[in-house]
């Protein structure tokens, strides 16, 4: 089957149409549906930085902080959306507690950068300078404590 590779402009995003497997149907996948997406598109991030900041992401948004809801987050721990529920709680206090890791680790700029990146925000040049330098002051707290919290 014949790969698509090239991506069109629509509505501010970047869509790419592709395959719908082994039929000729076609689907168009927008590729920069969030700012995460579009630092991995344009190689201002690794796919490993990214898939740990996706992973956040993804907590941020089901824990009810909002964020963007992409279409790939599926549910990581049985949380339903209750705010009742305990799973609920659990979900919000982690994604907080990792927050702050990132903001005591690696300071102010961090906490900042990365709060832009969970809630959509644009990203100035100043922020993609300071991702393209340290990326790691974001990821590594972040990676260390889904570490921990998986461990545990």
């Amino acid at each position: 089957m014949k790969q698509m590779t090239k991506t069109f402009p629509f509505n501010n995003k970047k869509v790419k149409p592709e395959y719908i497997g082994n039929t000729n149907k076609v689907r168009i996948r927008i590729i920069d549906q969030t700012s995460l997406d579009t630092l991995l598109t344009n190689d201002s991030i690794s796919l490993n930085n990214y898939k740990i900041l996706d992973r956040l992401a993804s907590d941020y948004n089901k824990s009810g902080l909002v964020g963007v809801k992409a279409s790939s987050y599926n549910p990581r721990i049985s949380a339903n959306y209750d705010t009742n529920s305990d799973n609920y709680h659990i979900l919000k206090r982690k994604v907080y507690e990792c927050i702050s890791l990132v903001k005591s680790a690696g300071g102010t700029s961090s906490y900042n950068v990365l709060m832009k990146m969970l809630t959509d925000k644009d990203l100035t040049r100043p922020d993609l300078e300071f991702i393209e330098k340290n990326i790691g002051e974001i990821v590594k707290p972040v990676k260390e404590y889904y570490e921990n919290w998986s461990s545990s």
